[in-house]
């Protein structure tokens, strides 16, 4: 009983607080230029007439859903009757940004209600400014600070801003988006985007692309976001390369202490002509130097004799000839 008596009062709580209020929907309307859109102002009783005013056009619009009188505005709701007064813009204009106001009749006296309406502008190409500046030829030193802002003007909403380097998120310091008011001409208050990035350069960011990219409501898939670029160059620090008079540059000192007391690996390499012949096995490789040991051996003591001869005729000691014994 107690659960049926609350939900009685809330009902009644609920159409008190709804009557003499008008309700909006939406409250917030974000549109591009050229979008279909249908905002709605409701009551809790029936109206007796309906009346929207909206920026940039040149009268009051009175709608009704039994006639529709202006080209590109027509009725929307439920009806009069039903406590709801809208509107359904065809195609939204850019002049149409600002506050819609609804004006609903009721009992003698005028109700009324509005809808923020932004029609959305596409901001200007954003562009790079460099804090930093480099040398004349365009070059920065290595571990300078670079730090640049990127600039997107007169968008509305504002836009955002995301930095890429080489199309990968640049993981660098940047500081919180700034929003600056600027006013137009005709008194169209529109928003430019700042935000500034900031790290120290080393060899590997020269030739890196630097991108500013601009984010916004009127980006589509035939309308890509817009960026600007910088391509970064970097000068590398000189290296010292001056060991001294007394310096003694070893790159593998461990190469010279393994070649000490070793010929020349030249002496060793052997620039014969090779055959096509097939390589004989390994035993006839030796039996071969045996053989050509032997002729060696031979030879020196055919030589030996002969020395041994003459020396016999002058009366000198003969060698003893050498052991050829295999």
């Amino acid at each position: 009983m107690s659960r049926i008596v609350l939900v009685f009062l809330a009902a009644i709580l609920s159409d008190a607080l709804s009557y003499g209020q008008v309700n909006v929907e939406p409250n917030t309307a974000l549109l591009n230029e050229g979008d279909r859109t249908e905002l709605l102002c409701r009551y809790g009783r029936a109206i007796n007439y309906c009346r929207i005013e909206i920026p940039g056009e040149q009268k009051v619009l009175n709608l009704s859903p039994v006639w529709s009188k202006t080209p590109g505005f027509t009725y929307y709701g439920a009806g009069l009757n039903a406590g709801q007064c809208g509107v359904s813009i065809e195609h939204v204009k850019a002049s149409n940004n600002g506050q819609v106001k609804c004006s609903l009749g009721v009992e003698g006296e005028e109700l009324s209600g509005t809808i923020d309406l932004v029609v959305a502008l596409r901001p200007k190409q954003p562009m790079i400014e460099l804090i930093t500046k480099p040398n004349r030829d365009g070059y920065f030193s290595e571990n300078t600070e670079f730090h640049a802002r990127c600039i997107v003007r007169d968008g509305r909403p504002p836009a955002n801003i995301s930095w890429y380097i080489d199309n990968m998120p640049a993981n660098k310091n940047t500081n919180q988006l700034q929003i600056l008011s600027t006013p137009t001409h005709d008194n169209v208050e529109l928003s430019t985007s700042v935000q500034e990035i900031k790290w120290h350069l080393a060899p590997e960011d020269s030739n890196r692309k630097l991108v500013c990219r601009s984010h916004h409501q009127t980006d589509r898939e035939s309308v890509p976001a817009q960026e600007a670029a910088y391509i970064i160059m970097v000068r590398c620090a000189t290296l010292n390369t001056d060991l001294g008079p007394d310096s003694e540059a070893q790159i593998h000192p461990e190469t010279h202490e393994e070649l000490d007391g070793q010929d020349n690996a030249d002496e060793h390499i052997d620039t014969t002509p090779q055959s096509e012949e097939v390589t004989p096995p390994v035993t006839d490789k030796l039996e071969a130097q045996k053989k050509a040991d032997l002729k060696k051996s031979a030879a020196a003591t055919a030589a030996a004799v002969i020395a041994a001869g003459n020396g016999q005729q002058h009366g000198a000691d003969a060698p003893k000839p050498p052991n050829t014994s295999v």
